[in-house]
C-alpha cells in the first residue's frame, strides 16, 4: 500500500486537533462545570424573579448568575398583574436573555341607571354615560360616582378582581328644594315656633323647611323663652338640641316646734320658717331641733309656688319608756339616781321642755345600767356601790410595769453593729475589698459578716475588726458588692445591718 506524503500530514494535523480538544475536555472536568447567566427583564420593571419556581430575591430588570446549564424556567410576578413564564436554553459561560411583557389583571363593570345617561366616575375619572359597561378596570378597591343633573349623586365603592364582570344599578331620586329642621328640647313639651308660626310641642321634625334665613322659638310654662335665627339650604337637616333654663320657684317651710333649723342640700335657709325663691329641682330638705328627730325628705321644687308643714316628733317621750324599762331591769342595783333623772324627765316633758326632758331620759337610762357612773354595767360591776376605777385600772399598772422593765432589759442587750466597705485596685490589676466591722462595747454571742460580689457569697468573717478580701480580676461593666454583719445578741434574737458598693470596671 502506498501512502502519499500529504496524506501523512493531514493524519497528524487530525490526530493534533484530537489531541487538543481532550486536553480542553479533561481540562474542564478537572476545573468543574462552567454555569451561565440569565438577563431577566420585564415590562413594566420591578417584578420579582422566579427561576424553577424558586425565588431569586431579586426584581427585574436584573442578571442572574450561576446558572447551570440547560433549559429552565423563568417566571416574574408583580402585583395587579398576571404571572409570565417562559423557558430558557442557558449555555455554559454565556448570557441568556428573557424579557416578559406583564399583562394587567382588569375587571368590567356593567352600569344600569333610571333615568339613564347619568355620568360614571371611577376614582374621580370620567368613563362614560349611563346605561353601559366599563372595561379594563384595574384589579383592587375603587369608588364609583354617578352623577345626573336634578338629581342626588349616587356613591358606591367596589373590590374589582380580574376576570370578572360586576353588575351596578341604581335609581336616582330627584334632589330636595327644602329643608329639614330637627328640634330637641330639654324639659320635653316645649312650644316650637318657626318664624313666628306655631307647629306644635318638642321633640318634632320640621319638614319642608324653605331654603333661606329663619327663626326658631322655643317656649314653656315655668322657663325662659329662647330663640336662635339660623340659615338653611335645600336639602340640609339642622338638628336643634336645648335645654330651656328654668325660673325660680318659691318654696315656703313651716317648721315647729320654731327652733327647727331648716336646710335645703346641706344648705341653712333659716329658723322655724322660710320663704323666698329656689332654683327649681330635686332637693333634700332636712329640719333639725335638739330633743327632736331628725326629719329628712327629697322634695321637687317647681315653677309655682309649695309649702311644706313639718311638724317635729320629740324624741324624749320614747326614751322616757326606754328608760323605765332599763330602771326596772336594774332593780336590783338600787338605781335612785336613774329614778330621781326619770322624775326631772317626766316634769320637763309636761312643761313641753322637750330638749331637757331628752337629756333628763338619757341620763337617766345611764344611770340605771351603771348606778355607781364608773363606766361599767352592773351586771360586770365587782361593787356597784362604789366607784372601782382603781381596781380596774391595777391590771394595767401592773403591764406598763412589767412592759417598763421588759424595754429597759431590751435596749441595755440591744447591739447596734456596723460595716464601712471600699475597694481599691491592687498593682497587678486585681480588686481588693476593705471590710472593716464593729459592734459597741456591748456583749453579744456571736458576730457574722458575709461578703457578696454580684448577688454571691465570696468571704465569710467572724468577729469584729478589718478584713481584706481579694476579688481578682473583674469584667468589664458594673459590679455590686454588698457586706452584710449579723449578731447574735445575748437576748432578743438577731440584729444586722449591711453596706452596698458598686464598682465600675472600664
Amino acid at each position: 500500500m502506498i501512502i502519499y506524503p500529504r496524506r501523512w500530514i493531514l493524519v497528524f494535523v487530525c490526530a493534533a486537533i484530537l489531541s487538543a480538544h481532550s486536553c480542553i475536555v479533561s481540562a474542564e472536568s478537572d476545573d468543574g462545570p462552567v454555569y451561565g447567566e440569565i438577563a431577566v427583564s420585564s415590562e413594566p420593571n420591578g417584578a420579582e424573579i422566579y427561576i424553577d419556581g424558586v425565588s431569586t430575591g431579586k426584581l427585574t430588570n436584573r442578571r442572574i448568575l450561576g446558572i447551570i446549564p440547560g433549559i429552565h424556567s423563568v417566571k416574574v410576578t408583580l402585583p395587579g398583574y398576571r404571572d409570565a413564564e417562559i423557558n430558557v436554553l442557558v449555555t455554559a459561560g454565556e448570557r441568556a436573555f428573557a424579557h416578559l411583557d406583564l399583562k394587567q389583571k382588569v375587571g368590567s363593570l356593567a352600569v344600569l341607571t333610571t333615568p339613564e345617561g347619568a355620568k360614571i366616575y371611577i376614582d374621580g375619572l370620567y368613563k362614560g354615560k349611563s346605561n353601559t359597561i366599563i372595561k379594563e378596570i384595574p384589579e383592587g378597591h375603587h369608588s364609583v360616582s354617578l352623577n345626573l343633573d336634578g338629581y342626588q349623586p349616587g356613591l358606591y365603592s367596589m373590590d374589582v378582581e380580574d376576570g370578572d364582570t360586576l353588575h351596578l344599578s341604581h335609581e336616582f331620586e330627584l334632589l330636595p328644594t327644602t329643608g329639614t329642621v330637627v328640634v330637641n328640647c330639654s324639659p320635653d313639651e316645649a312650644s316650637v315656633y318657626l318664624d313666628d308660626e306655631y307647629y306644635g310641642l318638642s321633640e318634632m321634625t320640621l319638614e319642608a323647611v324653605e331654603p333661606g334665613s329663619h327663626t326658631l322659638r322655643l317656649t314653656k310654662y315655668g322657663y325662659h323663652n329662647w330663640s336662635s335665627p339660623f340659615e338653611i339650604q335645600a336639602g340640609e337637616i339642622r338638628v336643634f338640641n336645648h335645654a330651656l333654663e328654668g325660673k325660680n320657684g318659691t318654696i315656703s317651710v313651716l317648721a315647729s316646734p320654731s327652733e327647727g333649723e331648716i336646710f335645703l342640700d346641706g344648705r341653712l335657709l333659716g329658723t322655724g320658717s322660710y320663704q323666698g325663691e329656689f332654683p327649681q329641682g330635686t332637693y333634700l330638705m332636712e329640719v333639725k331641733a335638739p330633743g327632736f328627730d331628725l326629719y329628712q325628705k327629697a322634695v321637687e321644687v317647681p315653677y309655682d309656688p309649695i309649702h311644706f308643714d313639718v311638724p317635729l316628733s320629740p324624741l324624749a317621750p320614747a326614751l322616757i319608756v326606754e328608760a323605765e324599762s332599763k330602771i326596772e331591769e336594774n332593780r336590783a342595783f338600787n338605781p335612785e339616781g336613774a329614778e330621781m333623772e326619770l322624775k326631772v324627765a317626766r316634769a320637763l316633758l309636761s312643761d313641753e321642755d322637750y330638749y331637757g326632758a331628752y337629756l333628763a331620759a338619757s341620763n337617766a337610762s345611764c344611770w340605771a345600767e351603771d348606778v355607781d357612773g364608773d363606766g361599767v354595767p352592773n351586771s360586770l360591776d365587782f361593787w356597784h356601790a362604789m366607784q372601782n376605777d382603781m381596781l380596774y385600772a391595777s391590771p394595767l399598772v401592773l403591764l406598763i410595769m412589767v412592759g417598763s422593765v421588759i424595754g429597759f432589759d431590751w435596749k441595755r442587750c440591744r447591739v447596734r453593729p456596723n460595716v464601712e466597705l471600699w475597694s481599691n485596685l491592687q498593682e497587678d490589676g486585681s480588686q481588693s475589698l476593705h471590710v472593716e466591722t464593729a459592734a459597741g462595747n456591748k456583749k453579744y454571742r456571736t458576730l457574722l459578716c458575709t461578703v457578696y460580689l454580684d448577688g454571691v457569697p465570696v468571704e465569710r468573717i467572724v468577729g469584729p475588726g478589718k478584713k481584706t478580701v481579694n476579688i481578682g480580676s473583674l469584667s468589664s461593666g458594673s459590679h455590686i458588692a454588698r457586706a452584710v454583719v449579723e449578731v447574735q445578741q445575748l437576748r432578743y434574737g438577731l440584729s444586722e445591718c449591711s453596706k452596698e458598693l458598686e464598682i465600675a470596671i472600664e
